[in-house]
């Protein structure tokens, strides 16, 4: 049901890009059980950690990838781990697909994790393999009562 859903968005949209803070919002984002969003815009998925696991983290030191484009990745595959001051976390994948790009400013500036974590902190662009994997993941409200509510 979300999917069709999704896709009848898509249908309506005009144009994606990945935009601040207004991707918290968006329905096109859904969330893993493992604190991960995804943004699906018809062909590619945005992969990125969510404002939840950002608050959870604290300060963001350091995200090292062990994948690189081109890579095909499984569903739940971990891809990198964060550091922060608080704990270390492996990061993995929602759904899995071929990866089409790394976003090199999260690399080199890991704090925008912390800053704009459903923005422009996306991590890693992927074309999806298997879009039925979508349907696991949670709306944004259903993962804000997953997690028991905000972050502060």
């Amino acid at each position: 049901m979300v999917w069709k859903q999704l896709r009848a968005l898509l249908a309506s949209a005009t144009t994606w890009a990945p935009l601040s803070s207004a991707l918290a919002e968006d329905p096109t984002v859904l969330y893993s059980a493992e604190h991960m969003w995804t943004r699906y815009d018809g062909e590619y998925i945005l992969v990125g950690i969510s404002s939840h696991l950002s608050c959870m983290l604290g300060k963001i030191t350091l995200i090292e990838l062990g994948v690189s484009e081109g890579d095909n990745l499984g569903e739940n595959f971990e891809f990198a781990v964060v550091e922060s001051d608080k704990a270390a976390t492996e990061l993995s994948l929602p759904v899995a697909g071929r990866l089409v790009d790394v976003n090199d400013a999260v690399l080199e500036a890991p704090h925008l994790l912390r800053d704009d974590p459903e923005g422009s902190a996306w991590i890693l662009q992927m074309l999806p393999t298997d879009l039925e994997q979508i349907e696991k993941l949670f709306r944004k409200d259903a993962y804000v009562q997953y997690v028991g509510g905000v972050c502060e």
